[in-house]
């Protein structure tokens, strides 16, 4: 059998690309697929996206000064659907051909509850990814319901039983994993007068003011690693930019500590590296990266500073604090089977729905 899958891809940040990337590039070496990538951020990643992935350009459903009749419209069981959107328009258009033309798909949507339903709306079956947060809205529970099967990449142990317990019967928790080899144990090479600070795409209070505060903060004996597109007036002593790194995993690696928010991919990648986490939860929709830090203090994963405590902690004392975490609980949270396990659950999705009546009667037999 030739499996298709169609994988819509959310614009912000870079988690969900490389979540979508992870899984493919898996799917691709498990079963005969042919697989198509949905976006309106592709371009910015045609060096991390696989050569045999088809990719279908979105134009962005953001309001243009042409859109001169353009009305934000507040639904309760959608979270964005305004009115007379050129952009909006055109890539339903774009994405509904897409589904006549490949009437034989599996959708997997990270994320949008909107497209969800699109793909429910035109018969295509769909598998939701889901993210931490408060999601018991309207919107996310018709999205839920309309979807075949939901993936949480993220153990039970981090889920919300009030909310995940609802759609228990269709929701595999797949335990953690990212783009890096699940290690096992922190590095040899970590020193813990080596700090590094992650900033990501998806937006940061990790900025120019708290790196000039935490510079300030520690003393000499300390190197402070930053990484993430950033831009410094001036240089600060024993601060190293090191700006977008592709892998910055030998950087980490000598990192005895790292300072980062609590975007989904970040703390993974963290977690098979095996590092000890100083948490900064930012503020997102359904507070997404609070939920996911409280799971993570709870669990004596990470020390949590909320964002409006940056300039008011006691940084030497928090990273000491830090450096006493037993990178052994990673071993709750991260899966080196991760990707198998969703590979299995696309899989059989697939085979269930796109089977013909006659492989159905023969399995019953």
């Amino acid at each position: 059998m030739l499996y298709k899958f169609s994988f819509y891809i959310h614009h912000h940040g870079s988690g969900h690309i490389t979540r979508a990337i992870a899984i493919a590039t898996f799917l691709k070496t498990y079963v005969p697929c042919n697989i198509t990538f949905l976006g309106s951020a592709l371009a910015a990643y045609q060096q991390l996206i696989p050569a045999d992935i088809d990719q279908l350009m979105l134009p962005m459903d953001v309001p243009t000064v042409d859109d001169l009749h353009h009305q934000p419209h507040e639904l309760k069981h959608l979270h964005y659907a305004p009115l007379h959107v050129a952009g909006l328009l055109a890539r339903n258009q774009m994405i509904t051909k897409h589904f006549c033309e490949n009437p034989e798909t599996l959708c997997i949507v990270d994320v949008s509850c909107e497209i969800l339903q699109l793909a429910r709306l035109c018969g295509i079956p769909a598998v939701a990814i889901r993210q931490h947060g408060n999601r018991t809205d309207l919107a996310h529970t018709l999205a839920y319901d309309t979807a075949a099967q939901i993936i949480a990449p993220y153990p039970e142990l981090m889920s919300e039983a009030n909310e995940e317990g609802l759609y228990a019967d269709k929701t595999l928790f797949t335990g953690g994993f990212s783009r890096y080899e699940n290690s096992g144990v922190p590095s040899s090479a970590e020193q813990d007068k080596h700090i590094a600070i992650l900033i990501g795409k998806g937006g940061s209070s990790l900025d120019e003011n708290f790196i000039k505060h935490l510079q300030a903060s520690l003393d000499s004996s300390y190197t402070i690693h930053v990484m993430g597109e950033i831009s410094m007036e001036q240089a600060l002593e024993n601060v190293v930019m090191h700006g977008h790194l592709a892998n910055p995993t030998s950087i980490l690696q000598v990192c005895g500590v790292v300072i980062c928010n609590a975007g989904h991919n970040c703390i993974m990648e963290m977690g098979s590296l095996r590092k000890r986490i100083i948490c900064i939860p930012a503020e997102r929709p359904f507070r997404e990266q609070e939920s996911k830090a409280a799971h993570l203090q709870r669990l004596n994963l990470a020390i949590v500073i909320p964002e409006h405590q940056l300039i008011h902690t006691d940084w030497p004392s928090t990273i000491a604090q830090a450096q006493q975490l037993d990178m052994n609980a990673w071993t709750k949270i991260m899966d080196n089977h991760a990707l198998t396990k969703i590979a299995d659950c696309l899989t059989h999705t697939y085979r269930q729905i796109y089977s013909t009546p006659q492989q159905h009667h023969h399995n019953h037999v």
